[in-house]
């Protein structure tokens, strides 16, 4: 992968819920494009190799994997045969203990 590999990835939005179909479609259908009113969660992100990311959920806070932990994109990896859509995201965490456990 070139040290300026770059990505777009779409947004998968999912309700849950025991409602029907058509329900479920048209709440992902009210869920605004402005990162502003979702959380700072964005319809589409662009990630390039060499840049500095920061994780923006708690994964297990534990191992360090936490909102705020930064780190920096490795590698871009596509397994699926002719997708657009990265199936991994390699990252190096500026302190390396985070993500040992």
């Amino acid at each position: 992968m070139s040290q300026n590999a770059k990505a777009q990835i779409d947004a998968i939005d999912i309700v849950i819920g025991d409602v029907s179909d058509e329900l479920k479609e048209e709440v992902k259908k009210k869920i605004p494009d402005d990162p502003s009113k979702t959380m700072g969660l964005y319809k589409k992100l662009n990630i390039t190799v060499g840049s500095k990311y920061d994780l923006t959920i708690n994964i297990d806070i534990s191992d360090g994997l936490k909102n705020g932990a930064e780190c920096v994109v490795q590698d871009i990896d596509y397994r699926v045969t002719q997708s657009q859509r990265p199936s991994i995201i390699w990252v190096t965490f500026s302190d390396a203990s985070i993500g040992k456990n």
